[in-house]
């Protein structure tokens, strides 16, 4: 006679589905639950009597049923999402195995096997800012009495920046919004850069630009390097279109040093957004006749001239040749240096050596007494 084992239990349900779409703020407060069913525990196994030996025995029970899968719960603002109760949308647990109804020879029960536990579901928030929950990849279900967590997708409010006077067109680096706390960006001497609020999408597919005003502090400009006259002698970064709020907002680094920048949405729901924008040396300017960058550079700080330009005005006047001479005799040079003579009759050699090594030579001088002024001024003689 066959032994027959008790049925098997039945399995989770699967977890449900909840969807709010709002064009004003959504707040959670009480409790959201599509977490998947518990599985069925197994039946107990019956007893079979037969003349055989041994005459009496106890079947197996039946396997436990598996845990449903969490479900799915998807909120959308255009404003703001603030979760303060609980979303839940964990896998279910798994049923236990039935029991036999008389041990094995050894004296143990004769449990059935238990279901497993399911993975968990899926939490989509989508809102220009989200307060409350955090996003998360969820943990796997493991054995049958620790189900799955879901993962959980939200918008974020991060800081995109990138160089070029077009977000659209540029590539961008963007980095997640921290308060009061300042993300640091940084740019080279001379760049034109862009910086931006935006609310990336939950599955960081896409990001919308935020309205906001833009507002520098005074900057901290590189002590002891800057010789006046100079153009912004007080700025690390110069704003474009200063006044009106806007999606993005230009800058050109015109120092070295750092500047803070507090992004103002035009939306008092969103929260401010800062940024240090850290001014440095660039590691070149091109990839041709570099020798002479690092003293184009410090010409470039010293007078708050963006030294691509500088190293333009080098390449227009004299090809880089170190022998050339920028004296103008029927130009502008003609009233500076000759007064008004006529030196080249006179004497074709000018009385000052222009040549470009000599200028060159100028800037090096420049900026060691830069750098004795700052030592100075912080009392150190290293």
């Amino acid at each position: 006679m066959a032994c027959l084992p008790g049925a098997g239990g039945g399995a989770g349900g699967a977890g449900g589905f909840v969807r709010v779409e709002s064009q004003g703020q959504v707040s959670v407060s009480g409790e959201i639950n599509v977490s998947g069913g518990n599985g069925a525990r197994g039946g107990d196994g019956s007893i079979l009597e037969s003349v055989c030996s041994p005459p009496i025995m106890g079947c197996p029970g039946g396997g436990g049923g598996g845990g449903g899968a969490g479900g799915y719960i998807r909120l959308t603002s255009a404003e703001k999402v603030t979760v303060t109760g609980q979303l839940k949308a964990d896998g279910g647990f798994a049923g236990e195995g039935g029991v036999a109804p008389m041990p094995d020879e050894n004296g143990d029960p004769l449990h059935g096997y238990a279901g497993g536990a399911s993975g968990g579901g899926k939490i989509w928030i989508d809102a220009p800012l989200v307060v409350g929950l955090d996003a998360s990849e969820g943990t796997p279900a493991s054995g049958p009495n620790q189900p799955g967590t879901p993962v959980i997708y939200t918008s974020e409010l991060r800081i995109r920046a990138g160089f070029g006077d077009d977000p659209d067109g540029a590539p961008g680096k963007s980095t997640p919004a921290k308060g009061d706390t300042p993300v640091e960006a940084r740019f080279p001497l001379g760049s034109l850069f862009f910086i931006q609020l935006v609310s990336q999408q939950a599955d960081g597919a896409g990001s919308e630009a935020i309205q906001a005003e833009f507002d520098l502090d005074a900057a901290q400009v590189e002590a002891g390097a800057v010789i006046l006259p100079a153009l912004f002698p007080n700025h690390v970064a110069i704003e474009f279109n200063r006044e009106p709020p806007g999606e993005y907002k230009l800058f050109r680094a015109i120092h070295l040093g750092q500047v803070v920048l507090t992004i103002k949405p035009t939306d008092s729901s969103i929260p401010e957004a800062k940024v240090r924008i850290i001014v440095e040396r660039p590691e070149s300017l091109g990839q041709t006749n570099n020798m002479y960058d690092d003293e184009l550079v410090d010409h470039a700080h010293l007078r708050g001239i963006p030294p691509d330009i500088l190293k333009g005005q080098v390449h227009r006047e004299s090809l880089f040749d170190l022998s050339a001479y920028r004296y103008e005799p029927f130009a502008h040079d003609q009233l500076l240096i000759s007064r008004g003579s006529a030196l080249r009759e006179r004497n074709p050699t000018p009385s000052t050596d222009w040549r470009l090594i000599r200028m060159m030579a100028t800037c090096r001088r420049v900026r060691q007494y830069s750098r004795q002024t700052f030592r100075r001024a912080r009392g150190s003689t290293s």
